[in-house]
């Protein structure tokens, strides 16, 4: 085992509730009770993250607030080393919202928001190691995004709209960092990296045909968006080999992108009560997420190496995803929705680690909505993970043949929006 194996786990960084690649399967509480199938019809600030087309269904001012508390419920690891264990870091807690207006009497609505880009990642603080020491693993990778955005009504059924994203994203990593073996057999040396951030430009297109009172039309797309992680520290344990446990001042990960997203939406109306939508996704992951380098430099000890440089293939796949949706009108005030969300995980088996567990590739969700009063509406909506296992062996992990992982969660989602 050389002693870059290690350092390639870095890369192994997954969002708590990723099923579609890095992203969750949509963005608020509305959206995603509807399995994020609503491109053509959602119709709140959410829409700056989904299709800012459709902030043109905002008349007035509305401001959403959000509340995202997701749990693993079975997530295990398991592998021929003893291990069969639950992540320990169970619960997240993502928030966001957002603020949009009508501008004046003019054909244009604009605002802003906060948004989850990417969640977080696993945590596992005592694992049986391949090099007879118990130890800890863990990756953890967010982005938030911050996004303005305006839409443009051309006329009573077409709309265009535009937003950017400032992402900034942060990542840090523990692998074995307590473990350092130097032998004729086996070289491997423990690290830990800290502090790794940066901001990044995004942004999406989107557009919006009202064929008729029943049927609606949306297409969006953004480009591939680099995650800059810059700005950080990296610890090698290098004790058996008498140097002690090393820092570099300075290190960074190159080569990760969120992918292009190009999105085709639609929305049927067939009675005022009911209204079905569908969505079509092409996420770009195979030109997004292929080959990623860690750099370090600037060690505390003159004896270590200057630098540090290593690269990973990632061979990320495309991923297309499916989500159909609906939402019913009860009474005056009360809507229900529901939604269901596919995309085949992007990551190939032969590729997974414990701390990049992205094997969900289902999802269903459900929803409701209540005006408390003319001003007030509450959301409330449940996300379920289906469950999966999968068997895999990643020959440049320790981690040996037929390891084991287990997918298992969900999140309830709490918006409370404010319209006038």
């Amino acid at each position: 085992m050389k002693k870059c194996t290690g350092f390639l786990l870095l890369l192994a960084s997954g969002s708590a509730l990723a099923g579609n690649g890095l992203y969750d399967i949509s963005s608020g509480a509305a959206s995603i009770a509807t399995g994020g199938a609503d491109l053509a019809m959602i119709d709140d600030t959410a829409a700056l993250m989904i299709n800012p087309a459709r902030l043109t269904a905002i008349k007035g001012h509305r401001l959403d607030a959000f509340v995202e508390p997701s749990i693993y419920f079975d997530n295990r690891h398991q592998d021929v080393f003893g291990n069969d264990v639950a992540p320990d870091n169970r619960l997240t807690v993502p928030f966001g919202g957002g603020y949009v207006q009508r501008l004046g009497d003019s054909a244009f609505t604009a605002g802003v928001g906060l948004f989850f880009q990417g969640g977080a990642g696993l945590v596992y603080d005592d694992l049986q190691t391949a090099f007879g020491t118990r130890d800890r693993a863990s990756s953890l990778l967010g982005s938030i995004r911050i996004t303005p955005g305006i839409g443009w009504q051309v006329d009573e059924r077409l709309s265009l709209g535009l937003s950017l994203g400032v992402n900034y994203s942060i990542a840090r990593q523990k692998f074995f960092p307590d473990t350092s073996i130097d032998t004729p057999q086996v070289s491997f040396a423990g690290f830990r990296v800290d502090d790794l951030a940066g901001f990044s430009l995004g942004g999406r297109a989107g557009l919006q045909y009202d064929l008729n009172d029943r049927w609606s039309f949306a297409l969006t797309y953004s480009p591939k968006t680099p995650i800059k992680l810059e700005s950080g520290t990296l610890q090698s344990n290098d004790e058996a080999i008498g140097l002690g446990r090393v820092r570099y001042a300075k290190a960074s990960i190159d080569g990760l992108c969120f992918a292009s997203d190009l999105s085709l939406g639609a929305a049927w109306k067939p009675t005022s009560n009911w209204q079905f939508a569908a969505k079509l996704s092409w996420l770009d992951w195979s030109r997004s997420m292929r080959r990623s380098t860690l750099h370090a430099s600037q060690p505390d000890n003159p004896n270590a190496p200057a630098t540090l440089a290593f690269t990973s293939d990632l061979n990320w796949r495309d991923q297309y995803v499916i989500a159909i949706g609906t939402r019913w009108q009860w009474t005056p005030t009360t809507q229900l929705r529901a939604g269901f969300n596919y995309g085949r995980a992007p990551v190939d088996e032969q590729y997974l680690t414990p701390t990049l567990a992205m094997i969900s590739s289902s999802a269903a969700a459900a929803g409701i909505s209540h005006q408390i009063s003319p001003h007030w509406l509450l959301d409330l909506t449940a996300q379920y993970h289906v469950p999966r296992s999968v068997r895999y062996t990643n020959e440049t992990a320790p981690f040996g043949p037929d390891a084991k992982e287990r997918w298992d969660a969900g999140a309830v989602l709490v918006s409370v929006s404010r319209l006038w």
